[in-house]
């Protein structure tokens, strides 16, 4: 291989970990109170936003990843690139209802055709570098320095909004430029493919496949079990329930992403775990984390619960996409990590509803509804995991 060539495909690697910290929204912690506060949002207006906009998102993950594979990785790239740009300044040119609706339409429509792209560019680059077993490790190293620049960018960008309330949106506009700039930047490997991809029904049938769905489904369900109850609103309300200021909640949450900034650095340790026996561990930990969080007697165990849980969850899809990439090796690997993300999407608009049944059971206690939610969680992800244990067994697949 060229020299020059080998440099430009290595120099990918360290732009994926910028990448990570562009296309996030530096601007999220102000983006409800600017609603509020200027546009005159009610907090069900906003609601709706987020619902429309995690629709949309639903609607476009997977024929997004087959579109990646079918017209190439670069493609999906620089149109998602293209989507995102603008989202941040609608937020100012209409600052109102239909401003920040669009806003989060482009930045969820940008992330369908971008998600599972990123990460089948990296699979791409270490396939022509032989370096095709070393995914874990290099997409841990990656997201430990993305989460390090996000923590870093979404502690400091709202402290400019008492300055000005445009600027957080001006910076946002700023990373998405840089954002559209580095994906032009990058090295795109061509590989040999099996066949054209050119029918999306066959492309379907290659992916959905007994095993592939057991796992998908799986993964999805933790994901969705993650989602507002150990790093959104419920736990920040379990937290204060606990004794801790409002004040401190994003120090707790901060504290989560850099514990997952350092185990990106040693998740490539569970890449000798057999499969079933990670998906396995996985089940445990993220549930018996949200048991504790309902168990905790004082706010140092409700903290460290949600600390674990925080980091834990930010590494954790990297080794279910070594799982679909890297030991399936599959033809289609945008759209089997945008197949990851669907179901994801999918739990997550199901498992805070449970959460919220469980602790309207409990009478309105949110440490009686944790350890319900906890023991509902763990049942059925043991029905997931057993599912898997069985496709697997039926042949139809390596994993």
């Amino acid at each position: 291989m060229d020299q020059k060539y080998q440099k430009r495909l290595e120099r990918n690697l360290v732009k994926y970990a910028w990448l990570k910290i562009f296309i996030m929204r530096v601007y999220l912690p102000v983006i409800g109170v600017y609603l509020v506060m200027v546009g005159r949002l009610s907090l069900t207006e906003i609601a709706v936003i987020a619902t429309i906009a995690t629709i949309i998102l639903f609607i476009l993950q997977m024929p997004a990843g087959y579109l990646a594979d079918k017209f190439g990785n670069q493609w999906a790239l620089k149109l998602g690139s293209v989507i995102t740009l603008t989202g941040p300044l609608w937020y100012l040119i209409l600052p109102n209802f239909w401003g920040g609706l669009i806003g989060l339409t482009l930045y969820q429509s940008g992330q369908a055709f971008m998600g599972g792209t990123m990460e089948a560019l990296v699979h791409d680059t270490l396939v022509k570098l032989n370096r095709e077993q070393q995914y874990i490790k290099v997409m841990g190293r990656a997201v430990s320095y993305g989460l390090i620049g996000n923590v870093v960018a979404v502690t400091l960008v709202p402290l400019t909004y008492p300055i000005c309330q445009a600027l957080p949106f001006l910076i946002g506009f700023a990373t998405q430029v840089a954002l559209f700039f580095l994906v032009r930047s990058f090295e795109y490997p061509e590989l040999p493919r099996q066949r054209a991809i050119k029918d999306p029904i066959e492309a379907l049938h290659k992916i959905v496949t007994k095993q592939n769905v057991a796992l998908f489904v799986f993964y999805g369900f933790l994901a969705g079990a993650a989602f507002m109850n150990g790093v959104g609103e419920y736990s920040q309300l379990r937290l204060t329930e606990l004794g801790v200021a409002v004040g401190l909640l994003g120090v707790v949450m901060a504290s989560g992403s850099l514990l997952g900034a350092i185990l990106g650095r040693v998740i490539f340790i569970f890449d000798q775990v057999r499969a079933r026996a990670f998906y396995l561990f996985d089940l445990v930990l993220m549930t018996g984390c949200l048991l504790l969080m309902g168990l905790a007697p004082n706010w140092v165990v409700g903290v460290a619960a949600v600390i674990v849980f925080v980091g834990w969850t930010r590494v954790r899809g990297i080794l279910y996409q070594s799982k679909v990439l890297v030991d399936l090796k599959h033809v289609y690997k945008a759209t089997l990590i945008s197949a990851l993300n669907f179901f994801a999407n999918l739990w997550q608009m199901v498992m805070p509803l449970v959460l919220a049944w469980s602790v309207a059971t409990r009478g309105g206690s949110l440490a009686g509804g944790y350890v319900l939610f906890a023991g509902i969680a763990f049942l059925a992800g043991m029905v997931f995991w057993l599912w898997i244990w069985f496709a697997v067994r039926g042949g139809d697949s390596r994993t």
